[in-house]
């Protein structure tokens, strides 16, 4: 038997609790075909949530890591290209920048995390193929870690 989810057609499974739909990481809308819709209530759960991360650190996390380097680098001549990527990819990663710092993509809000991680993966090719490289190598040293702790691929904080 199938049931209709988010307009397609699936297995009656994935209806019940414990199955992809119970699970997946958008609101599920479930139609039981008498015209009711259900939305699965431990995905609005998780959205909830999820304002109060960035990546997989907490927002107040990366909020006092971008200030205490902020601080740290007042004024123009205490920065340096690896501080100006760390605070460039803070404010990317808190939803403040308006183009990913690497790609140059364009997002509305905050980004997610395979948004982050894939930013951190053109910091990585940028890094490792000279003539990949548009910028500063220390700006996008400092992108990469910045977002790499942010995604919890790394415990050292810039």
């Amino acid at each position: 038997m199938r049931r209709r989810i988010d307009g397609r057609r699936v297995p009656l499974a994935c209806v019940f609790p414990f199955t992809a739909a119970a699970h997946a990481p958008y609101p599920v809308h479930i139609t039981t075909g008498k015209g009711d819709t259900r939305t699965n209530m431990s995905t609005q759960q998780k959205g909830r949530h999820k304002d109060r991360t960035v990546g997989t650190r907490l927002r107040a996390e990366v909020e006092e890591a971008h200030s205490a380097l902020d601080a740290a680098a007042a004024g123009p001549d205490r920065q340096t290209q690896l501080s100006r990527g760390v605070l460039t990819g803070y404010l990317w990663a808190l939803g403040r920048g308006e183009d990913a710092p690497i790609t140059g993509a364009r997002i509305e809000g905050p980004p997610d995390i395979p948004q982050l991680t894939a930013e951190v993966d053109a910091a990585t090719v940028q890094l490792e193929d000279t003539t990949q490289r548009t910028v500063p190598r220390d700006f996008i040293r400092g992108v990469h870690d910045a977002l790499a702790w942010v995604c919890g691929h790394s415990d050292d904080r810039p």
